[in-house]
């Protein structure tokens, strides 16, 4: 995990009580810490305890390359990437000419549940068929990167990298693609990196409830920290939340990333 303020680091989870100091990272010399965790296992929850002496500060964080998280404000979980059946999914996506998109919002797609609880993707899932009917090539996911509530078009994410649970989580987004594929429907994703997280912090800044906001404790200026631009121009995009700091070569990294885990790892067609 990037942390390059951070003056120690442990990993505290289900396998070690949610201690803050029985398992701790190890500095690689280049703002980057890891540790090999023997007793860690799949579906466990776990957070990251991140001491900085500078501040005087110790902080307890959500891994920023969580697939899966309880919620926006609440642990991170193991999850194995590699479980998922894609066995028979050889779809290739159909010619842009020759292509019909229907965009859709997860939560009120299908909603047999409204309005206690949001449409799920198994809800959606169970409309492709009519999708195809219609002449639909490919549908337009919108954003479903964790967010905080339940109910959101997306555009507010707290998580990048983790499938918003209340539709199901990362497993039934990728039956939703791997169905969707079947009908020969195409898979296009939003994805947001304009900005990350909303305004909804007394001071104007940003959404608090997001994994990477001052995430080694050391920010300037009541900004977002190192993910961060850390001015008044570029540190905040008017209602929509900070705006990530794309000059800095982890930041670019950790998007490129995550473009590439929703086509490797979920099978997604486009953006």
């Amino acid at each position: 995990v990037w942390a390059p303020n951070a003056a120690a680091m442990h990993v505290e989870g289900t396998w070690n009580g949610f201690s803050t100091t029985l398992t701790p990272l190890y500095s690689e010399g280049n703002g980057n810490w890891s540790a090999d965790v023997a007793g860690a296992t799949n579906t466990m929850q776990y957070q990251y305890y991140i001491s900085n002496s500078t501040v005087g500060t110790n902080v307890m964080k959500q891994d920023p390359r969580s697939r899966r998280v309880v919620n926006s404000a609440s642990n991170s979980y193991i999850y194995n990437t590699t479980n998922f059946n894609w066995g028979g999914d050889n779809f290739a996506a159909p010619a842009l000419n020759n292509t019909v998109i229907y965009e859709l919002c997860i939560g009120s797609f299908n909603d047999p549940n409204s309005p206690s609880h949001a449409g799920t993707f198994y809800d959606a899932t169970n409309r492709l068929a009519f999708l195809q009917q219609l002449g639909v090539t490919a549908v337009e996911v919108m954003p479903i990167a964790d967010f905080p509530g339940d109910f959101s078009w997306g555009y507010n994410p707290s998580d990048p990298f983790a499938v918003e649970d209340a539709y199901g989580g990362p497993d039934a987004f990728k039956t939703f693609v791997k169905v969707a594929h079947q009908f020969g429907i195409a898979v296009l994703l939003d994805v947001v990196h304009n900005h990350w997280g909303g305004n909804s912090a007394s001071n104007g800044y940003a959404d608090l409830y997001h994994s990477v906001w001052q995430f080694d404790g050391t920010s300037s200026g009541g900004y977002g920290g190192i993910y961060f631009y850390q001015d008044s121009c570029r540190g905040f995009a008017q209602t929509w939340g900070p705006r990530p700091n794309y000059d800095t070569s982890q930041v670019y990294q950790y998007i490129k990333d995550n473009i590439a885990m929703w086509m490797s790892e979920c099978h997604v067609d486009g953006f």
